[in-house]
């Protein structure tokens, strides 16, 4: 339940500051993309999968349609 709140939150400040936001199945939550920028967001508690997600390498090809 908080990390479904978290995850809204974060989901309404992105929007908020106009990016794009949608939820991802998998190691993140949401992502979040702008003109140039794309943002991948986890809310955890749990210590491994917030260690795994900060050294794990992301890439997104914002051209893709």
């Amino acid at each position: 339940m908080i990390r479904g709140r978290a995850i809204e939150a974060v989901r309404y400040i992105l929007e908020s500051a106009g990016y794009e936001v949608g939820e991802v199945n998998g190691e993140i939550d949401l992502s979040a993309v702008n003109e140039d920028t794309c943002i991948v967001v986890l809310c955890s508690d749990d210590g491994e999968a917030i260690e795994t997600f900060e050294t794990t390498r992301y890439s997104a090809d914002l051209d893709a349609g």
